[in-house]
């Protein structure tokens, strides 16, 4: 749902339980990719990458799954990136959906964070 608004942005309008900016917890160095608006009340939660892991290491079965997540999403937004040609920090597009979510990002490959 990508419309252009009078400042020549694109704007994406999200839906209730879909979140963004996941990918500053699997990419070092992630840079956001736009502004964030709210048009009704919503709710934020800032996660510390630091934190987060400090917490997972604790816990072996939690980190050892937290890395195969992680391997695997930045897996997914490589190909959604090759498909796409671009780099977001909206959800990934469904499995199986070529279309662009925002066609005039740039596309780059990204690596997972190293911890």
């Amino acid at each position: 749902n990508v419309q252009r608004i009078d400042m020549g942005m694109a704007q994406t309008m999200l839906d209730a339980g879909e979140y963004l900016a996941e990918p500053a917890l699997w990419v070092k160095g992630w840079r956001y990719q736009g502004q964030l608006q709210a048009l009704v009340e919503s709710r934020v939660l800032l996660i510390s990458t630091e934190q987060f892991f400090h917490v997972c290491k604790d816990y072996a079965n939690v980190m050892a799954n937290t890395v195969v997540y992680a391997r695997c999403f930045v897996q997914e937004m490589n190909k959604n990136t090759n498909l796409s040609k671009e780099v977001t920090d909206l959800p990934l597009a469904p499995l199986g959906n070529s279309k662009p979510l925002n066609p005039s990002m740039s596309s780059r490959r990204v690596h997972p964070a190293t911890q």
